[in-house]
């Protein structure tokens, strides 16, 4: 606080008490995007202000260790920043999920269905150490039921588990599998004997049964 006295033509009108502050600098922590897994962005900021110049010891940080997916805050400091007062504007750094591909060899026999075993898929892009897996919650379907080479696979739902499944994602990219077909064998067949005749042909005394034929087929 200091006193300002008024004198005009050698005549004092007025004291006058004036607090003096210290002056004001608007800093701007800038927002980060990370992907989970990668290294940290080095963090900035923008200041505007007398003080502006004299921020040599200043940082812009996260508190603790940001290894998680999520939102944390980007904080402003300048401890060695003497007779400036900061109105602060925090940023943020947001850790995204880390994409996965799903890949494999999806091939089944027939068996009168269109669904995909999760079995033969595989998660492409996991980080070392990291524990996440398909849950059998998932739904992946071939086109239609039909033997084939080079069947579309649907994937409407992929649900991760694990305790790092919330740090991932999977990219759902165009899947193809096959269905082979399935064998079947027939029991029962008896071939009628019969007189030389000069043929090969046979007759059947019982036609006997398809054995392994898909239930409704």
């Amino acid at each position: 606080v200091d006193h300002i006295r008024v004198d005009v033509a050698g005549r004092t009108y007025k004291w006058m008490n004036v607090s003096v502050g210290k002056t004001l600098t608007t800093v701007n922590v800038n927002n980060y995007v990370a992907i989970y897994g990668d290294d940290l962005p080095q963090f900035d900021y923008t200041a505007e202000g007398v003080c502006e110049q004299t921020l040599q010891d200043s940082r812009a940080y996260v508190e603790g260790e940001p290894t998680q997916g999520g939102i944390y805050p980007i904080k402003f400091d300048c401890a060695e920043c003497q007779g400036c007062d900061f109105a602060v504007t925090e940023g943020t750094l947001e850790i995204v999920p880390r994409k996965l591909q799903l890949v494999g060899d999806f091939a089944k026999v027939y068996d009168g269905t269109n669904t995909i075993s999760w079995e033969d898929g595989k998660l492409q892009g996991v980080l070392e150490g990291d524990d996440v897996y398909l849950c059998q919650d998932s739904i992946a379907y071939f086109d239609n039921k039909n033997v084939g080479e080079d069947k579309q696979i649907f994937v409407p739902s992929i649900v991760l588990c694990g305790k790092d499944a919330a740090n991932y994602c999977v990219e759902t990219t165009d899947l193809w599998g096959q269905i082979l077909p399935k064998s079947i064998k027939i029991e029962g067949t008896k071939i009628a004997n019969k007189h030389y005749d000069g043929t090969t042909k046979a007759t059947f005394e019982c036609v006997g049964n398809l054995v392994g034929v898909v239930e409704g087929d």
